[in-house]
């Protein structure tokens, strides 16, 4: 029973739950992992700095310290925390929101609580008397997180004229703004949209980012505009430089697709950087137009087979179905044959080898991929998601060919990854711990040693730290549905209303990131059973057919004794 709670914590394992088969659930994810690998190719944008003469900043390395002072006992547990380098914001149910600061930065303002270490403002809503008191004594007797002192006003100004600060601070809003509209929060997303949409120095590529968010978030007329704009600008600048042609394209194709598409199958040939051109490809792929994004994309491999982008998109649009496995691996091995090296590549090979069944060869891969870079988007999680599907994990021998391997390298986090994330499907939850606690500082942001270990201490009855744990993917914006799943499993007897809303978001998340019609029987009957008012027993989750079955048999069972009993006394 304790397994099954938390099947979900693998991608692929959600997407079985969801209602697919094995083949289709593969399909999903396999659409998932190609998109994890364009992701690859452009570098995340860094988090935003406050002007530093102001900002008294919160270094990296802190996100538990931080987790464990706003989990206060006697509140509800925080639906989000944000660490925007010079403050802490906590968002509480109700609307309510508190911010943690360095007193130095009050700016004249009264907190909640002022100490030489830190100051607590309530930012938004209210709190009960009692709320209030609780949240004073706790942080208060917490340890405080540490601040790093401002740095020099002249770097300060250096930063500011390079531009660096404020592009930064945009592309954070509009991450956060992406995954407020993901989460279903219109209003969050608006303000923050707003506030990128006011200032006077966005780039381009900002403002068609900008321009998308609009139309999502249900502003579609402001955010054509604000497209058709910048679609304008650049067609000025394209006409002057050639070189920005692409660019032009690729904002046209958000709003115009088929002209865009046109412009590029004529302008690719004899672009002097075809390559440039890959991004209008997989533009028309995320629109739906697969023949174009094809043709592009074979258009500048005849001329530049090393193109990355390119080879990524015909693995996309090779992905068609539950049987294109193979198609998508005969991509991504003529791929290899050009960019051997490519980590990327490597990842889609990766994900058509799991596809069709291969996990051993897929764990390979993702192994080499994470030993070269652990950073890459999603390999840990694929990684453990191969090996914990392997049919002989239940074996009792199976993990000790890991634990001799990790005896000579005790130090080696791919294998003590492995080793911790299948003692979990094997319900040694000791084990987890053992294994995956001290990674959270080697790879404090991949979700999986944090929702692990979280889920370990959980099943163990060590509530308070299992919620530490899970906590601190908040600090980060993990952006993992699992976490809603599983705080929603956390809180079922304790937080019924909040359960239900993270099962929720949960839902709405997976649905998203399905690239397939199957039903999700299994996850709507569970979320059908929380809003009836009820905790989802394991014989709730069964098909309708198997339930009926267990009654009817049950039934037959009942009926056929009374029937014995009644021939015994007339006997």
């Amino acid at each position: 029973m304790k397994r099954t709670l938390l099947k979900p914590l693998l991608c692929s394992d959600t997407l079985k739950w969801l209602g697919l088969n094995d083949q289709s659930a593969r399909c999903a994810q396999l659409a998932l992992i190609i998109s994890l690998s364009m992701m690859a190719l452009t570098p995340p944008a860094s988090a935003h700095q406050l002007p530093a003469e102001t900002a008294w900043t919160l270094p990296a390395g802190q996100e538990a310290a931080v987790s464990k002072l706003l989990t206060i006992e006697g509140l509800p547990l925080p639906s989000s925390i944000s660490i925007d380098k010079s403050r802490i914001i906590a968002s509480y149910p109700g609307e309510r929101e508190l911010e943690l600061r360095h007193p130095a930065t009050t700016q004249g303002h009264k907190p909640l609580l002022g100490t030489t270490k830190i100051a607590v403002f309530i930012r938004k809503g209210s709190f009960t008397e009692a709320e209030r008191t609780k949240i004073v004594a706790h942080i208060q007797n917490g340890q405080a997180p540490r601040w790093s002192k401002p740095q020099a006003r002249v770097q300060a100004r250096r930063r500011d004229r390079r531009g660096a600060t404020k592009r930064d601070r945009h592309d954070d809003q509009l991450d956060q703004a992406r995954e407020a509209i993901i989460l279903g929060e219109k209003d969050k997303a608006q303000r923050l949209l707003d506030s990128v949409d006011k200032a006077q120095d966005i780039n381009s590529g900002q403002q068609v980012r900008l321009g998308e968010l609009f139309v999502k978030v249900g502003a579609a007329q402001r955010g054509q505009k604000i497209l058709k704009q910048v679609i304008d600008e650049l067609k000025k600048r394209a006409e002057q430089d050639p070189s920005e042609r692409a660019s032009w394209v690729d904002a046209l194709a958000r709003l115009d697709p088929d002209q865009a598409a046109k412009i590029a199958n004529s302008e690719v040939a004899s672009a002097q950087r075809p390559c440039d051109w890959s991004l209008i490809a997989y533009t028309l792929q995320n629109k739906q137009k697969r023949k174009q994004a094809a043709a592009i994309a074979d258009a500048i491999l005849k001329r530049q087979p090393k193109c990355e982008h390119a080879w990524l998109v015909k693995g996309h649009v090779a992905d068609t179905g539950l049987k294109s496995w193979q198609a998508v691996l005969d991509v991504a091995n003529a791929a290899l044959k050009h960019l051997p090296k490519s980590l990327p590549l490597m990842n889609l090979k990766a994900g058509a080898l799991h596809s069709g069944w291969k996990n051993k060869e897929a764990a390979e891969v993702w192994e080499e991929i994470a030993r070269r870079d652990l950073n890459f988007p999603g390999v840990m999680g694929m990684l453990a998601t191969a090996w914990t599907q392997l049919p002989e994990i239940e074996d009792a021998d199976f993990l000790k060919p890991l634990e001799q391997r990790l005896k000579s390298k005790p130090d080696d986090v791919i294998l003590r990854y492995i080793i911790g994330t299948a003692s979990y499907y094997r319900d040694d939850f000791q084990s987890v711990i053992k294994y995956l606690d001290p990674l959270r500082k080697v790879v404090p942001r991949e979700p999986r040693v944090h929702l692990y270990t979280a889920m370990a201490h959980f099943h163990l009855g060590h509530t308070k730290t299992a919620f530490e744990r899970l906590n601190t993917l908040q600090t980060f914006g993990h952006g993992d549905p699992d976490f809603y799943y599983c705080r929603s499993v956390m809180t079922r007897h304790t937080d019924f209303e909040g359960s239900l809303r993270d099962l929720e978001t949960f839902v709405r998340l997976s649905q998203n990131r399905l690239n397939s019609d199957a039903k999700i029987y299994k996850m709507n009957r569970e979320l059908e059973v929380m809003r009836s008012g009820r905790v989802p027993t394991k014989f709730d989750l069964l098909p309708p057919f198997a339930r009926w079955g267990i009654i009817l048999g049950i039934l037959a069972l009942l009926i056929g004794g009374a029937v014995t009993l009644w021939r015994r006394r007339r006997g």
